[in-house]
């Protein structure tokens, strides 16, 4: 994860040292294509709908939280500290 890069790190150190002067805004942004299981098929009957709703998390919000946890992410990435 990028939270973890040493490169990240030490930049973040730089702006909290005021390196570059006060920031007046921050911006997150996450792009990428399609990925996991967020439009899922109908539930094919086996497994258990149970264990084929986990393997499938990201179309169910009590499995993943949604698209919660991946802004959450983002946030917590340009807020690191």
């Amino acid at each position: 994860m990028s939270r973890h890069s040493r490169p990240m790190q030490e930049l973040h150190k730089r702006i909290e040292d005021g390196e570059i002067g006060d920031i007046l805004l921050m911006r997150g942004y996450r792009m990428h294509g399609p990925v996991a299981s967020a439009f899922s098929e109908k539930w094919p009957g086996k497994p258990s709908e149970l264990l084929w709703q986990i393997s499938r998390f990201h179309s169910f919000l009590w499995a993943s939280g949604g698209v919660t946890a991946t802004f959450t992410f983002t946030i917590s990435i340009i807020s690191a500290g």
